[in-house]
């Protein structure tokens, strides 16, 4: 009769252990579900918002990573040229490369957003780009082409500044008076006629980047920046020379070239 008595009791020891067990679990709804938040050192996710969304209140997205979509634009009269369009508002872009090659297309942009509202010469929002990625067509056409003119005395004769992108936008400046002269979008037709004029003159070939002046006289100086895609390679190139001075001949092809550009398209 002892021995049942002792089994009996430890029986009903072990139900009640088990039911305690369970009793003195949380529910389920309370159980805290595994931590989803950042791991310090991990970068921040970035945020999609709109260009206008920035623009409208800069305070509150300064120092926060954000994707934004847009089509990148060029102001040569800003200290920042560089910008984000998205038809009604833009945003001021900061890159450690130059944006030419993507200037007239469409992309989509990560990076943090600055804002100083005592900035001086510069603007109070910018975007500093991480990573920049185009949405429908990749660089293939970028031309931006300078000459400048002074007479015997150094005074300024000529100065015009023709700049074309990917979406075949012209914008032409008068580098003197710092102020826009024409914009304009030509056909296709016409870009792929400037793309046959250039590399016809062998606008990638030179291995000299810069034939300055023999002399303080020049009359003409020129710069021309191209960026196209020649097959399946974007090719760049970059060429300063002034008129009269001793270049190549086939330099002088191009300064022809140039010359029948900035006939036809500028004012």
């Amino acid at each position: 009769m002892k021995t049942s008595l002792v089994i009996g009791i430890v029986v009903v020891l072990v139900v009640v252990a088990g039911a305690g067990l369970v009793l003195f679990q949380a529910p389920p709804s309370q159980v805290r579900p595994p931590d989803t938040q950042q791991t310090p050192g991990q970068p921040e996710k970035p945020q999609a918002v709109q260009v206008r969304q920035i623009t409208g209140a800069p305070a509150s997205y300064a120092g926060k990573t954000v994707d934004v979509e847009g089509t990148v634009r060029k102001d040569n009269l800003l200290a920042t040229p560089y910008l984000l369009d998205d038809g009604k508002a833009s945003l001021a872009l900061k890159f450690n490369n130059d944006m030419d090659r993507y200037v007239g297309l469409q992309v989509k942009v990560s990076g943090v957003i600055r804002y100083d509202s005592q900035a001086f010469n510069a603007p109070t929002t910018s975007m500093e780009i991480q990573s920049i990625k185009p949405l429908d067509l990749e660089p293939s056409f970028y031309v931006e082409m300078s000459k400048d003119g002074i007479d015997d005395r150094g005074r300024p004769t000529l100065s015009r500044l023709l700049v074309y992108d990917n979406s075949g936008t012209l914008i032409v400046y008068e580098r003197v008076n710092a102020k826009i002269l024409l914009t304009n979008t030509i056909t296709k037709e016409r870009m792929d006629e400037i793309r046959k004029e250039l590399i016809d003159a062998d606008v990638f070939s030179f291995q000299q980047q810069e034939y300055p002046a023999k002399s303080a006289s020049e009359t003409f100086s020129y710069r021309i920046k191209v960026i196209l895609k020649v097959g399946n390679e974007l090719k760049q190139t970059q060429l300063t020379w002034t008129e009269p001075a001793s270049v190549p001949e086939k330099l002088l092809k191009l300064q022809q070239v140039f010359n029948n550009i900035l006939y036809v398209d500028s004012p």
